[in-house]
């Protein structure tokens, strides 16, 4: 039995570090490992309401895992096992969610002992990823005290918005100019069925991206969509993050299909100049009047500016794409 730290990698493997290694700059070894279920029958009856949230909870936490950038944090355990190239382990370790017990883990793989280059090669990534970290962080503590600023201590009267810019639709007009040589001069019957398939995807996808917009009131934060805004109430939010560069933003409510809004991000630009991404800096003022009430608008925003349905922008889309199908033909 020994005693030490562990985290998921990148790679969805789990890393071994020393019990002092709390900076986690030095793995011992990875191996990948299963959680042991528990198999005892439960003579309670939950109801199956309960039963489906739990699973619902725990499809997020797995699609959160896949999708997190870079490793997990950091976790105490307990080591069972002798850690020798090959090995089987088991490891009694304390769950990523706080307020939850601690989970069991069995190797489903040998252990890997790492070679000097491995480390060097994950102490230079940790330390980058730190760093990067660290940068954004001060960038979104700045955010979340500009917010608190303009509040001056009680709420604004006036709804506050975040939306689509200049990155946003370069990025779309890229994209579209890019489908547009994909079809230019090339013949045949499948040229423009493939082309009207990817009319309609974009005709549905693009107006998102060009004209999404994100409005904070007194009762919540409105979304707006293709056919109606959606409306998440301040006390149903579940989560508020920017992971690399997607904005999303989550409800409690089960029925809620989970916004989120993406755009590319250079980190060692955003270092270099000191910028914050506007997916970080929606995301820290978003989560400054989720936390704190005082600093949420006071009056509900009107139809308008809770966001107008973008059904009109997609049919401007989907015949401009149709012309310049045609035009091609």
């Amino acid at each position: 039995m020994l005693r030490v730290l562990v985290r998921e990698g990148a790679d969805g493997d789990t890393e071994v570090f020393a019990a002092d290694d709390t900076a986690g700059v030095r793995p011992l070894f990875c191996a990948a490992v299963t959680e042991v279920q528990d198999t005892g029958a439960d003579d309670g009856d939950d109801g199956d309401g309960e039963e489906a949230e739990e699973q619902r909870e725990e499809w997020r936490e797995i699609l959160a895992r896949v999708e997190r950038a870079g490793p997990g944090p950091l976790r105490e355990a307990v080591l069972y096992g002798v850690p020798c190239d090959g090995a089987e382990i088991l490891l009694v370790a304390a769950a990523e969610k706080a307020g939850t017990p601690p989970v069991l883990e069995r190797s489903s793989g040998p252990v890997r002992p790492l070679s000097e280059a491995s480390v060097r090669r994950l102490t230079s990534e940790e330390k980058r990823r730190a760093a990067r970290q660290a940068a954004y962080a001060e960038l979104r503590r700045s955010a979340e005290e500009a917010v608190a600023g303009q509040a001056g201590g009680s709420g604004p009267a006036d709804a506050r918005q975040w939306g689509a810019g200049l990155l946003h639709r370069l990025c779309a007009l890229l994209l579209v100019l890019w489908g547009t040589g994909f079809f230019w001069g090339e013949a045949g019957g499948w040229r423009l069925v493939l082309g009207a398939l990817a009319g309609l995807v974009g005709a549905l996808w693009l107006p998102h991206w060009l004209a999404w917009r994100i409005t904070a009131d007194s009762e919540g934060l409105w979304f707006n969509g293709l056919r109606r805004p959606r409306h998440i109430p301040w006390d149903e939010i579940r989560t508020v993050e920017c992971a690399g560069g997607e904005l999303k933003v989550d409800s409690r409510r089960a029925s809620f299909t989970p916004w989120s809004a993406t755009a590319p991000r250079w980190p060692w630009l955003e270092r270099r100049f000191g910028l914050l991404h506007p997916h970080e800096r929606a995301a820290s003022e978003i989560t400054a009047l989720w936390r704190d009430p005082s600093l949420r608008p006071s009056v509900p925003a009107d139809a308008g500016r809770r966001g107008r349905p973008l059904w009109p922008l997609a049919l401007v889309l989907a015949a401009g794409w149709t012309a310049a199908l045609l035009f091609l033909w």
